[in-house]
Formats: C-alpha cells, sequence, structure tokens
C-alpha cells in the first residue's frame, strides 16, 4: 500500500472516515511538556491489504483554544506499539 509498501514512516489525523480496528488496548508511553502521550496497536484494512499501525495519541495538559483535550494519529508509522 503506496508509503507503507515502501517501508516509509508516516502520520495521519484520525478522522470519521478512515476505520480501524484496536488490536490492543491503549496504553500510555511517555510525557511531554504538552500532555501525556498513549499507543495502540491497531489495524487497517483495504481491499485486500491490511496494514498493522500504532495509534498515537496526546492528551493535552491544556485544551486547544477550541476545546479540544487530546490529539489522536493514526496511523503514526508501521511497527508494533514502543
Amino acid at each position: 500500500m503506496g508509503i507503507a509498501g515502501r517501508q516509509a514512516a508516516f502520520i495521519v489525523r484520525e478522522h470519521q472516515n478512515l476505520p480501524w480496528q484496536a488490536l490492543g488496548a491503549l496504553e500510555r508511553v511517555g510525557q511531554l511538556e504538552a500532555g501525556d502521550v498513549w499507543e495502540q496497536a491497531i489495524k487497517i484494512q483495504q481491499g485486500e491489504d491490511t496494514l498493522t499501525l500504532r495509534r498515537t495519541v496526546l492528551r493535552l495538559a491544556r485544551p486547544t483554544r477550541y476545546g479540544d483535550d487530546e490529539i489522536t494519529y493514526p496511523p503514526f508509522r508501521p511497527g508494533p506499539p514502543l
């Protein structure tokens, strides 16, 4: 599948048009000044192809000016959670 087929790292902001399936629990993996970092193994199916990816969530210490308290990115890069 495109970028993943070339074994390149990539990042996509989570949205409703990108369905995924959890392969494990969301786990806290670190902390930044902006908030806590969480990761989760997921899979995305596109036709016959399946990608196993890492979903990354930043739970913000302070909400954004729009009131968002987390930022979510699936996928972050191919592979299992750190």
